[in-house]
């Protein structure tokens, strides 16, 4: 089988190179300690690094640590051989220091080049390799095995021209993520002003700004109980974060259920749902799918009429909301303290009338359209890179 990729820029037909990875590649780097060398540097920590993107969310001092350093100079690359699983990484684009928990890897050789060595740690194939870790609870990728790795490299005018187009790709990807985090913190500033009532939707046919009526939530909101056993006629659905999704084979546990005739609880259209253990960590949201059963240890409220269900869903999703009404939480068990929906609905809220609730709905999903579109393009040049990746590496 020869060494050639199976995509690669027209003008390149010779076979990569066969090499040993730790002939060509050294993690040796000098050593900074805080203690003796006074030298203020910009110092990188593993939380400094976004899980796989390369993306660096920040530095630290190097004088205000405590513990020793690796150094490295600009164009080195940095990854993290703690929990390889994270996928860590950087390229260096200035000297300084990081935590010992991450390789300084360079080039050893000429027909190297470290920016193209930056991508070659991104494959699947050293993916595998760096899995090959030493233990289990703090698992760290070794660095003899990685050292012993065969690899494949082209010329280094091919490697320029492969590090270039994974260079753009990347500030593609970053610039839309970041376009998509302001989108995210725009959405979250509207939602904050319109809940505070600092941003109003008038009436098209006045100029008065209606007054917000509290309420409680057992008026606009009734639990619904209805249940089904388990069968072709409804789907079965799960709750999460995400929101409600159908059950996958992957996730599906109903092979654990002894008893066939056990009832799921019943969610139609546009019913406010939420796990009463979960509440905490944001599991509340509406029913977008249609009717579905699913645990019966999931409270499920129907909207009564002369309420907006989208408007409801932004009220009832926010943290704000959701840290307010867990004052109600009961249990000794932090895993397990739950909001029951008696208390629940007990609770009270500001409404505006059905009108502006519209409006508000609308302009928030209109909002989240938006995001949806660009995660939907970001995961389009991700999926790209990935492509890319799998097929102009050997």
């Amino acid at each position: 089988m020869s060494n050639v990729p199976k995509l690669r820029f027209p003008e390149f037909v010779d076979e990569y190179k066969k090499i040993v990875f730790g002939d060509y590649v050294t993690n040796k780097s000098g050593k900074y300690n805080p203690k003796v060398n006074k030298t203020n540097y910009p110092c990188i920590e593993l939380e400094n690094i976004e899980e796989a993107s390369g993306r660096l969310l920040g530095t630290v001092k190097s004088q205000e640590q405590s513990s020793t350093k690796n150094k490295f100079e600009k164009g080195a690359v940095l990854y993290s051989k703690l929990r390889p699983y994270l996928k860590k990484y950087y390229y260096a684009d200035f000297e300084g220091v990081c935590t010992s928990e991450m390789w300084v890897l360079n080039s050893k050789r000429n027909n190297l080049i470290n920016l193209y060595l930056y991508w070659m740690i991104q494959t699947s194939k050293f993916d595998r390799e760096v899995s090959k870790s030493t233990g289990s609870k703090m698992p760290r990728a070794d660095w003899n095995t990685i050292a012993n790795h065969i690899s494949y490299i082209p010329s280094t005018t091919e490697q320029e021209k492969i590090s270039r187009l994974f260079s753009l790709l990347n500030k593609k990807i970053l610039e839309q993520k970041e376009k998509v985090e302001l989108l995210k913190e725009q959405k979250k500033g509207y939602m904050q002003k319109i809940f505070n009532r600092e941003l109003r939707f008038k009436d098209e046919n006045s100029n008065e700004f209606p007054n917000w009526n509290k309420t409680r939530l057992d008026k606009i909101l009734t639990e619904r109980k209805s249940y089904h056993i388990k069968s072709n006629e409804i789907p079965h659905a799960t709750l999460s974060t995400e929101g409600i999704y159908l059950k996958t084979e992957r996730y599906d546990r109903d092979f654990l259920v002894r008893n066939q005739e056990k009832k799921y609880k019943i969610s139609n259209l546009n019913d406010i749902c939420y796990n009463p253990a979960n509440l905490k960590f944001g599991v509340i949201t509406r029913n977008q799918i249609g009717t579905v059963i699913f645990s019966p240890i999931y409270i499920t409220f129907e909207i009564v009429d002369g309420y907006y269900p989208v408007f409801i869903e932004y009220m009832v999703i926010r943290k704000d909301f959701i840290n307010k009404v867990r004052k109600y939480e009961e249990g000794t068990v932090y895993e397990r303290m739950a909001v029951k929906p008696k208390d629940f609905l007990s609770f009270e809220v500001l409404i505006p009338c059905y009108e502006e609730q519209e409006k508000i709905g609308d302009f928030l999903k209109s909002f989240d359209n938006l995001i949806e579109k660009e995660v939907e393009y970001l995961e389009l040049i991700k999926s790209q890179k990935k492509s890319f990746m799998q097929n102009m590496f050997v």
